[in-house]
């Protein structure tokens, strides 16, 4: 039981719940809280249709998406004991922190609350996956870590 990612055995569905909760919250902030573009944003209409990049106003700058979904697979994989995977993502919310912040494609609150909330969710995600985790799958203590 439990699915495999980059040989990395998922046995408690935290991951998955604390993903869930994070973009949820995401998407709700989002739809009540409007931020403007940044002044001088790099990003622009090149003139031609395109399918991936949305070039008219979006509300979706509180909070990065990027930079906590990068310390939610941080922290869980330091929960896993994949020490080089850890500083993998550690090295790069810093180069994404520079990089947004160099393309002005978030303002400076937007970095400092998704990387917050994302490890309070992951903080937190033991609590949060206990019914599904002990109830549903009937995971043992020792197969949650």
């Amino acid at each position: 039981m439990g699915v495999t990612l980059l040989n990395m055995r998922f046995e408690s569905v935290r991951v998955y719940m604390t993903f869930c909760c994070f973009y949820i919250l995401r998407a709700l902030v989002q739809a009540f809280f409007i931020m403007t573009r940044l002044d001088g944003r790099i990003w622009f209409d090149p003139g031609i249709t395109a399918f991936t990049v949305p070039y008219d106003d979006t509300d979706d700058y509180y909070y990065s998406g990027h930079l906590g979904s990068l310390v939610v697979w941080g922290c869980e994989y330091y929960n896993q004991g994949y020490r080089c995977m850890t500083i993998y993502c550690a090295l790069l919310v810093v180069l994404m922190w520079g990089f947004l912040t160099l393309m002005r494609v978030h303002y400076f609150i937007d970095l400092i609350s998704g990387v917050m909330i994302a490890h309070w969710f992951t903080f937190h995600g033991d609590w949060i996956s206990f019914f599904w985790d002990v109830k549903i799958l009937g995971l043992p203590h020792q197969k949650r870590k």
